[in-house]
């Protein structure tokens, strides 16, 4: 029966997860990996996924935290396509965070997937050579995409705010703290000039565009000063 089937979905539920990162960001590729490695090599699709399976109305978080993370991280991990959310009436629309999917849009809008491998998690130091702040997955063809997100940036660090701040009733406004001095290291990398292209995921726009150079096939590039996520493209300079 299973090789008849043109492809396989999964289904996640934040609140099904015995984690406490509850977070796709932070498991999406191992637990593709799990499902892939069980079954007929075949396209999988996160076919429904939500922070609860209880519907929504008196969430913390109207801002979309759940659903952008979401969409970016199956997007990045290998499923074939971004995952797919179930509330869109009781919360993508009531909230109108449909914003969210404009900027993958925009970021997506000439990259063919069939050419690209994804790998995870990335390889990131903080201050220092500190611990990270941040969680990062890529996809590597004839060039790399990356996606980034803080670990500030989650509906779990939102509850813990509101929290700290008193439970107050209705709309809460959560603002992730700075994220700085973090530093990304790709390996692997032919030697020589690359450019990375930043982008903002929160609004779709493209930011500063840097000049890098690779060393031993060794790739370091310093990440700009942000707060909730961004992504880039690397490409070797001609």
């Amino acid at each position: 029966m299973g090789d008849e089937l043109l492809s396989y979905q999964r289904h996640e539920y934040a609140h099904q997860v015995d984690s406490p990162i509850q977070d796709l960001a932070g498991q999406a590729a191992a637990h593709l990996a799990r499902l892939a490695a069980s079954a007929p090599p075949k396209p999988i699709i996160l076919g429904e996924f939500g922070h609860g399976t209880e519907g929504y109305g008196n969430d913390v978080d109207r801002s979309g935290i759940h659903l952008h993370n979401g969409i970016w991280a199956t997007t990045f991990v290998g499923y074939a396509g971004s995952g797919m959310p179930w509330f869109w009436d009781v919360y993508i629309e009531a909230y109108r965070v449909w914003y969210h999917f404009r900027g993958l849009d925009r970021f997506l809008i000439d990259v063919d997937f069939t050419h690209y491998q994804p790998f995870s998690p990335l390889e990131i130091a903080g201050t220092g050579g500190g611990e990270a702040q941040v969680v990062g997955l890529g996809l590597r063809g004839d060039d790399v995409l990356i996606w980034l997100r803080s670990d500030a940036y989650t509906v779990q660090a939102t509850v813990g705010a509101w929290q700290s701040a008193g439970s107050p009733p209705g709309a809460f406004v959560y603002i992730p703290p700075l994220v700085e001095g973090q530093v990304l290291t790709l390996r692997d990398m032919r030697d020589g000039e690359y450019t990375v292209q930043w982008f903002d995921p929160q609004n779709g726009n493209w930011l500063d565009t840097v000049e890098v150079t690779a060393q031993g096939d060794r790739l370091s590039i310093p990440i700009p000063n942000f707060r909730r996520d961004l992504a880039a493209r690397i490409v070797p300079s001609p």
